[in-house]
């Protein structure tokens, strides 16, 4: 895990969405298989209006779920 992540996830909470936004690119860099970083940096890009880049977030995430998680999502 990122040692941005923390801070990302405080940024988030405090609604300082662009700083959120800058460090979970970041963890993306480091480690762009843990879905959790795209997770929030999709809310993130929610929170600012930025729909299609949520989108796009939330999508990476799904990618990289763990299996259980892709396949009841399949079920939806």
């Amino acid at each position: 895990m990122s040692n941005h992540f923390s801070a990302a996830n405080a940024f988030l909470r405090s609604k300082n969405f662009n700083k959120a936004i800058d460090l979970y690119e970041k963890c993306i860099k480091e480690d762009p298989t843990f879905s959790y970083y795209y997770e929030n940096i999709a809310i993130a890009y929610f929170e600012i209006g930025e729909y299609k880049k949520a989108k796009e977030m939330m999508i990476g995430a799904l990618e990289n779920s763990s299996e259980s998680s892709k396949k009841a999502i399949k079920k939806y």
